[in-house]
């Protein structure tokens, strides 16, 4: 197990990371933080930590097989045009970090021209919502999505959705305010 004041393991301007069997809880800012780097993180359980599981700002994140549960702020994080591929996870009971703003309690945050391939995930009861995209593009199938604010909120970017369930979203399951093209089948 990793703990750490700070963030459990930081990665930038790196290639072919590789990490799996990890255990982060309770870190004070991310989990995983990851700066223009290609990462593969497998196995792994992430929870409690304080600014969130996992951080991407650039380069690509492949996540499988992996435990996000009761971080705060967001499960994952990805923004600067970053690649992320999600498959076979969990990521769960995110919660926000201020009673008094509430900007931030995301399963799945993509943002920043960032693209997100999510595959057979379970996101579910995250609090803001389980997914959330602005200015990125988002390609889902067989997830299943249940409970939050918003099952997948969408605001600007693509958007496809195949054999996705989406149940007990508080106010919308699907909101998408985009120009771009919108497939569910």
């Amino acid at each position: 197990a990793i703990s750490s004041t700070r963030s459990g393991i930081e990665i930038a301007n790196s290639s072919d990371v590789s990490l799996s069997g990890l255990t982060i809880e309770d870190a004070g800012n991310w989990a995983i933080k990851a700066t223009d780097s290609i990462v593969i993180l497998s196995g792994s359980t992430f929870s409690g930590n304080g600014y969130g599981a996992i951080s991407v700002a650039g380069g690509s994140l492949e996540l499988n097989n992996s435990m996000l549960t009761e971080n705060i702020g967001f499960g994952v994080f990805a923004n600067e045009s970053a690649a992320l591929t999600l498959t076979e996870n969990t990521i769960t009971n995110t919660t926000y970090t201020k009673d008094d703003d509430i900007d931030d309690g995301y399963g799945v945050r993509i943002e920043g021209d960032a693209v997100a391939t999510l595959e057979n995930n379970t996101l579910a009861d995250n609090f803001l919502s389980n997914v959330s995209v602005n200015d990125a593009d988002l390609t889902l199938t067989g997830d299943q999505i249940s409970g939050g604010y918003y099952g997948i909120y969408m605001f600007d970017g693509e958007l496809s959705l195949q054999d996705v369930s989406i149940s007990d979203g508080f106010y919308h399951g699907l909101r998408a305010r985009t120009p771009g093209s919108i497939t569910i089948s």
